[in-house]
């Protein structure tokens, strides 16, 4: 009886082996090592695929920052490249070495809707002036002005930052010194009317973008580079903004 138990356990054992390989090869490989892995960077424009050693594992657009850790199931480095979705073409390519000691600095890309390049470059600070650009990741037949003014979103008494701004291209950056009155915001026109974008409503239209005044609480010097999103939810468009100094701070 014994005998005949162990000769059941024994083809188990064969058919979940057999089961662990493809073709000669095994499907669930020993683990070599692991270590830890982080990487941050900013997809404009394109949606883009990551791959580890050639095997897909996710698509990323906009803002991506992970950390983890990473298992090598073999010698030598694994190899991370972006592709532009539904292009074989590789962007960009990071050789991951194993055995290092720590934690490995993040790896950082910046893909600006043409190449990926390691970093987002934006200008250095000046002392009292505001320098902003903006990227609207919205519809093509959607261009904007970009206006500022006070709380009360009095449509007739905001002043022009840009006129007929194209989405989908980063524009250059502006340098605005203080600005004379107290606190001012930043809205969205929809291009040559006197109409906010969204809804035609001051609130909605509005962007999170510091702007120096005289009597404000803020007089500027810094840096804002702001990737202005469109969400569509059930016909209902809401904008947000994010900044990408935020990401790639020098």
């Amino acid at each position: 009886m014994k005998r005949y138990y162990y000769l059941i356990l024994l083809g188990i054992f064969v058919l979940s082996m057999n089961a662990c390989k493809k073709e000669g090869e095994l499907v669930i490989k020993p683990i070599r090592s692991g270590q830890p892995i982080s990487y941050k960077g900013f997809i404009t424009g394109d949606t883009l695929e990551q791959y580890f050693d050639g095997k897909k594992i996710r698509e990323l657009y906009g803002r991506v920052i992970y950390g983890g850790r990473i298992i090598f199931d073999k010698e030598g480095p694994i190899t991370m490249e972006l592709k532009k979705k539904g292009d074989t073409k590789t962007l960009y390519t990071v050789n991951i070495e194993q055995g290092m000691v720590g934690d490995p600095p993040p790896i950082t890309f910046f893909y600006d809707g043409v190449q990926v390049k390691k970093t987002y470059e934006y200008p250095d600070a000046k002392p009292g002036i505001e320098q902003v650009a903006f990227y609207f990741d919205f519809p093509a037949d959607m261009p904007v002005d970009i206006v500022y003014g006070d709380i009360s979103g009095d449509i007739n008494a905001v002043q022009y930052l840009a006129r007929n701004v194209k989405p989908k291209q980063w524009g250059a950056f502006m340098s605005i010194a203080p600005l004379d009155g107290g606190d001012l915001y930043i809205f969205l026109l929809k291009a040559g009317k006197k109409e906010y974008l969204i809804n035609n409503n001051f609130e909605e239209s509005y962007i999170a973008c510091n702007l120096p005044t005289t009597g404000g609480w803020y007089q500027g010097g810094g840096v804002q580079s702001m990737f202005v999103r469109m969400y569509v939810n059930n016909d209902v468009k809401s904008i947000a903004a994010e900044n990408l100094v935020d990401t790639f701070p020098k």
